[in-house]
């Protein structure tokens, strides 16, 4: 995911600097469902290939939160867009600041936590960031009990105007209207959209 994970998926804001630099390989066709941990892999597997049809086998939905999935990686795509335009007109530099993966980071946090299951329900870390639920056998990463307190349509508005707003520095920045990357990255701070706060205790 860019800059905005989802709740975790939209919540959490982490600077790009920090996160690890190596994309996850893509899922195969046949995802492993076999236990909480490897459908959670799996999910974030796929945001970073960019394969939303293999994120819905592996998650459990409602409607509210289809409508998310598809807003987030709508964002996604349109930043990723974003990142090459400024690789392309800046080089290595914008690479290393802003061709990462915070996908990666989430592989490791949740291969980091501790997985407690109670019957065909789990949570993955400490805070439960990583809710699950097994169906016929299968585990799938729970994104509706993810999002089950937190302010849904709020945060689809916010993913489509970030796609919008990376859209928008994509053309700029190929139309050369930046002279230089920090002229582009201070510019794209100053307005860059901000997602709901989380909700109160």
């Amino acid at each position: 995911m860019r800059l905005i994970i989802p709740l975790l998926l939209t919540c959490v804001v982490f600077p790009q600097s920090t996160i690890a630099t190596e994309a996850p390989p893509a899922p195969s066709t046949q995802p492993d469902l076999s236990t909480p941990l490897s459908a959670v892999v799996v999910f974030f597997q796929a945001d970073s290939a960019d394969d939303e049809k293999m994120a819905r086998q592996v998650v459990v939905l409602d409607d509210a939160t289809s409508r998310l999935l598809d807003a987030t990686f709508s964002a996604d795509r349109a930043h990723k867009d974003f990142v090459s335009a400024a690789v392309t007109r800046f080089g290595d530099p914008a690479k290393a600041r802003l061709g990462v993966d915070a996908n990666a980071f989430l592989i490791q946090m949740a291969r980091d936590g501790k997985v407690m299951i109670h019957g065909d329900t789990a949570d993955i870390g400490n805070d439960g960031n990583f809710p699950c639920r097994r169906i016929d056998g299968k585990w799938r990463y729970d994104l509706i009990r993810l999002h089950a307190h937190d302010p849904i349509d709020a945060t689809i508005s916010y993913e489509k105007q970030a796609a919008e707003y990376d859209k928008k520095f994509a053309k700029d920045i190929a139309d050369g209207k930046y002279a230089s990357l920090d002229d582009m990255t201070k510019a794209y701070g100053t307005n860059a959209p901000q997602p709901p706060p989380p909700p109160g205790p």
